[in-house]
């Protein structure tokens, strides 16, 4: 290949790759359309419809900008309102998360939590625990939380948050009005520019690490950086260290993890401890197969109805996972070869 067709070739490779590149970057927000509570999602259990209700009255009123948020909680935008839709607690009873969100609220931001009605008693406790300072009003259909040393931040508590959600709101949307003029007030109170949808407590997964935190322009500047390196180096044939002679190949045993399984199962003394660690592995590797980034309960039913997964058995190892006591100790190795069976077959 002489270098001109090779540069071409090289530079229609570059292309492909840098399209591809900004597709994965921009395009992450796909693993939230089926997530309950979020505000991507357009089905029963989402929260699409009064999102765009929330942007579309920011809009109107020219209170305030609205944005979707993937972050922790240090990363709130100063002198912002931080609303998140029907939060899972397991991602707010972090220590340093909610300390986050009470240094932010000193500094003047507020967050606004629609939860469920049985839950408000658990989230009253972790915000009454941040402050000793800490005063409370509770009006008709929210509870507002004021520090006494802020400058002027709060925490807001509407306890009738599955009733902002889709499906409810085609039966009535009072609760939805409330919500909606809620943000207005705060907003207006606050004099906060920005309304933040934050979906990082739906999954606990943080657009922090790229995107977010860079900007999407240092980003791709770092991916075509990364994209032109390797190219260069296969232009030039640049090789990583020094090469290495095969003197021969050895298969390895596709068995080897149940064989390895006497000596794990002498060391941690509990099967049903191997038994879940190679179905978290195969966990994973069945939410790719579907599609999915990583495993979550809202994948659930599509496995179970899998037909490929159900011929291979699948469900019958994942009902041993969810009853922990159903598994016996003698069949310890038989499950795991299934486990790797369909792992290889996937």
């Amino acid at each position: 290949m002489n270098n001109r067709l090779r540069f071409v070739v090289l530079g229609v490779v570059f292309v492909v790759l840098f399209f591809v590149a900004i597709s994965l970057i921009s395009d992450d927000d796909r693993q939230f359309e089926n997530l309950s509570n979020s505000a991507y999602s357009v089905k029963d259990g989402g929260a699409k419809a009064f999102y765009l209700s929330v942007k579309e009255y920011g809009r109107r009123t020219n209170l305030y900008e609205t944005e979707i948020f993937r972050k922790y909680a240090r990363f709130t935008p100063d002198e912002s309102l931080s609303v998140s839709l029907l939060p899972s607690l397991n991602y707010l009873i972090d220590d340093f998360e909610i300390e986050a969100i009470r240094e932010h609220v000193k500094k003047g931001s507020s967050f606004l939590f629609f939860i469920e009605e049985n839950e408000f008693n658990m989230y009253k406790d972790i915000v009454e625990d941040m402050e000793e300072s800490i005063n409370s009003t509770e009006e008709m259909y929210y509870k507002e939380y004021v520090f006494e040393d802020g400058k002027g931040g709060r925490i807001y508590l509407f306890p009738h948050g599955d009733r902002i959600l889709n499906g409810y709101m085609k039966k009535e949307h009072s609760y939805a009005t409330d919500g909606l003029v809620l943000i207005g007030e705060i907003a207006k109170k606050g004099r906060y520019k920005t309304v933040a949808i934050n979906e990082y407590y739906h999954v606990g997964v943080s657009a922090s690490g790229g995107v977010d935190v860079y900007g999407m322009g240092v980003t791709l500047l770092m991916v075509q950086i990364a994209i032109t390196a390797i190219l260069w180096m296969i232009y030039k044939g640049v090789r990583f260290g020094k090469v290495e002679p095969v003197y021969s190949t050895i298969k390895r045993n596709e068995t080897e993890n149940v064989h390895a399984l006497g000596n794990l199962y002498k060391r941690v003394n509990s099967p049903q401890i191997v038994f879940d660690v190679h179905m978290e592995a195969l966990l994973g590797d069945v939410a790719h197969y579907l599609g999915y980034r990583q495993y979550n309960d809202t994948i659930r039913d599509e496995m179970l109805s899998d037909k490929k997964l159900c011929e291979l058995g699948f469900d019958k190892l994942f009902s041993l996972y969810e009853n922990k006591n159903m598994l016996k100790k003698g069949d310890i190795k038989k499950y795991i070869e299934k486990i790797e069976k369909i792992r290889r077959e996937l």
